[in-house]
């Protein structure tokens, strides 16, 4: 019992970040719906603050070596998306890649969030 009770608690930031991709999706669909702009709504953006918030936690804590950062906010995915929609492939090649393996993780965490919905216990605490 107490096992299960330290690997839930280990296991705390990812079951967070879970609920709120839920709420982000149940969201989009919602917007989507009513023809609007996802990003254009506060709750959304609120919502993203948030599980960037919880995979910068995610990231330190799950980094045993220290080198694990949580001070990265929503603003540098703000930032890659718009530099990703404002520059061309002939602009600096090396920001414009930047900003897209930031745009792309941040995808591939929100996918690796609803695939661990389903199975928490692939989540090794």
């Amino acid at each position: 019992m107490e096992l299960m009770l330290i690997e839930d608690d280990a296991r705390r930031y990812v079951t967070d970040a879970i609920k709120i991709e839920k709420e982000m999706v149940l969201l989009e669909i919602r917007e989507k719906a009513k023809g609007r702009m996802v990003l254009d709504s506060e709750d959304y953006n609120d919502l993203r603050t948030r599980i960037v918030s919880v995979i910068g936690k995610i990231n330190s804590v799950a980094n045993v070596d220290g080198k694990g950062r949580d001070d990265l906010t929503v603003h540098i995915l703000i930032a890659a998306e718009g530099l990703s929609r404002r520059m061309s492939s002939g602009q600096n090649k090396a920001v414009l890649q930047l900003a897209e393996n930031i745009r792309q993780t941040f995808t591939v965490l929100r996918l690796l969030f609803r695939k661990y919905e389903h199975n928490i216990e692939a989540v090794d605490p």
